[in-house]
């Protein structure tokens, strides 16, 4: 069984503004020495920078609004995610990165009003469960360790983080850094809106150094096995892949910011608290 101590400090977590608040509206984001993928899904051929071929039936490009979904643009178009009804697959798409040991990856994030699952979803960098008693969605992360062969577990863990409005855009940041073989100091963090919502400091992802990060994954699943019984969808924009905490996009004068702004609430003091 492998077990073990950082010898290095951890660092603190940063939080509120990141490297995009030297970008306002994300514009030049791309530019930076620091961000290794940027996507606002203008393009109807978005889906050739993540790997695939051709386009994912249920990925498409929207820009109307739709009031019946609860969806106004982000800033100009969104990928829309659709999970139609009996059925449990959204979409599935790969953006792949050079080995890394650590990785920020940041996305604005909107569930339609049509969103209602009927189990808890899973991905590898976020999950969901079923709307609490306020109609919000809980999102999360699942995580598969490098000790469960000695736990003998079959499946991850869900470590919850906060619960989403349906209907309105949030800010939405995942950061990993792997471990040490031999120690327990990998990271994972998660910011809803600049916020810190979940950290712990103490995961063991691998036990040998050859393992890296290698890909981000875009995949929207309904899990376990249960089928959605009606069509839902998820809105998803301003996507960034990153070495250094991205942070909120910061406004300029635009004829769209104030769709941006309705992101940019407190902490729901109905939340739970931080799990470190």
């Amino acid at each position: 069984m492998l077990v073990g101590c950082s010898s290095t400090p951890i660092p603190p977590s940063p939080s509120g503004q990141g490297l995009a608040a030297r970008y306002p509206n994300d514009l030049g984001i791309q530019d930076d020495l620091r961000v290794l993928s940027f996507d606002t899904f203008e393009s109807e051929t978005w889906y050739r920078n993540w790997n695939v071929d051709t386009k994912p039936p249920n990925g498409d490009i929207v820009s109307a609004p739709d009031p019946a979904d609860g969806y106004v643009p982000f800033q100009n178009n969104s990928l829309r995610v659709t999970v139609p009804g009996g059925s449990t697959g959204g979409i599935s798409a790969l953006r792949y990165v050079n080995k890394a040991q650590e990785i920020y990856f940041r996305y604005y994030l909107r569930f339609g009003k049509t969103w209602r699952t009927l189990e808890d979803g899973w991905s590898a960098r976020g999950a969901f469960d079923v709307l609490d008693i306020r109609g919000r969605v809980p999102i999360g992360s699942y995580i598969y360790d490098g000790e469960m062969v000695d736990r003998r577990a079959i499946y991850g863990t869900q470590y919850w983080w906060k619960a989403l409005a349906r209907a309105r855009w949030y800010c939405v940041e995942h950061y990993v850094k792997l471990n040490t073989p031999g120690q327990r100091n990998g990271i994972y963090r998660g910011w809803v809106d600049g916020v810190l919502v979940f950290e712990k400091t103490d995961f063991v992802f691998r036990t040998v150094a050859a393992l890296a990060v290698e890909s981000i994954w875009m995949n929207v699943y309904h899990g376990g096995r249960t089928p959605v019984d009606r069509t839902i969808h998820l809105y998803i924009d301003n996507l960034v892949i990153a070495t250094s905490y991205i942070g909120p996009m910061s406004a300029a004068v635009s004829t769209r910011v104030p769709l941006v702004r309705e992101s940019l609430s407190p902490p729901d003091r109905h939340d739970p608290p931080i799990e470190r």
